[in-house]
């Protein structure tokens, strides 16, 4: 299997648990749930789980460098800024 589509299927399925956690989330407060023991927990367990899954897709993100990708404001400030290490004196 190609390591790019296997990096993209990977991403893929951690975010469709992310979803899935915080679908479970915004349904046991709108169905009021959240005010019973098992709501609590179903929300506990589903914030943990949303948690890892989302640093999991965050490094695979950033070891795939899709991050870099990003048009962020201030970075092109920050690369103007860095100097190349012959010029330093």
């Amino acid at each position: 299997m190609n390591p790019n589509r296997e990096s993209l299927l990977l991403a893929g399925t951690e975010a469709f648990i992310l979803l899935v956690c915080l679908g479970a989330i915004i349904w046991a407060i709108a169905s009021g749930l959240i005010f019973d023991i098992d709501g609590l927990l179903l929300v506990a367990i589903s914030l943990s789980l949303a948690a890892v899954f989302a640093f999991t897709l965050l490094l695979q993100a950033k070891s795939a460098g899709w991050l870099d990708k990003l048009p962020l404001p201030g970075r092109k400030k920050a690369a103007a800024q860095n100097s190349p290490a012959g010029d330093a004196k």
